[in-house]
């Protein structure tokens, strides 16, 4: 889509500035190392209040690890205000918070549980908490949405095949980032890139904790 919009414009000698969405996810193995995987997926979450399109926005996650990496993620946890030294700031706009709240509340008025951050209503104007949600479904707008906002899920698999699927159930055509959290190259030689996803950045970095 990103290339027919600039292709139309070039046409028509339009100037344009292109903000690509997506539904970023990122899986952890169960043999991930999951200090590192916890601290590099909230960097990727948190980032610019996750206002970035290729923000991870949930975690896939081996069901036999998930409790550790949920609470390796809830260490040191951040707060958002509007003051200068704050390590997280508010939303863009205060349509944007109010959006995420409605998809907050959606998700917890059937089932979602925050498991890090805080729970609703200790919000003001474009603040939005930083919050991870536990027990999200496909029944809910949190799943499938990009959601643009520090708004952040865990969901579990069992199998490769499960995580995969996971992974390409939302309303997003493309993945814009797709990071794979694992040991063993040998015993994750199943695990192959999503089919919808273009992976625009693969290097390897270290994140700093926030």
């Amino acid at each position: 889509m990103g290339s027919i919009v600039a292709s139309l414009c070039g046409k028509y000698i339009k100037p344009v500035v292109l903000e690509l969405g997506g539904k970023a996810p990122a899986i952890v193995c169960e043999d991930a190392d999951l200090e590192h995987a916890a601290n590099a997926i909230k960097f990727g979450a948190f980032f610019h209040s996750g206002q970035i399109c290729m923000a991870t926005q949930t975690a896939i996650v081996h069901e036999s690890v998930a409790d550790q990496f949920v609470e390796i993620f809830a260490q040191r946890h951040p707060r958002a205000c509007n003051e200068p030294d704050s390590q997280m700031r508010g939303l863009f706009t205060e349509a944007s918070a109010q959006r995420t709240k409605e998809i907050v509340e959606d998700a917890l008025s059937k089932g979602a549980k925050v498991v890090a951050g805080t729970e609703q209503g200790q919000e003001e104007g474009n603040i939005i908490q930083p919050r991870l949600l536990r027990g999200v479904t496909d029944k809910m707008r949190i799943y499938k949405e990009e959601m643009f906002s520090p708004t952040f899920s865990i969901l579990t698999f069992k199998t490769d095949e499960e995580a995969i699927d996971i992974a390409n159930d939302n309303d997003c055509e493309f993945l814009l980032s797709f990071p794979l959290f694992f040991h063993s190259s040998t015993s994750r030689h199943l695990i192959s890139l999503p089919s919808t996803s273009p992976l625009n950045h693969d290097t390897e970095t270290d994140h700093r904790s926030l």
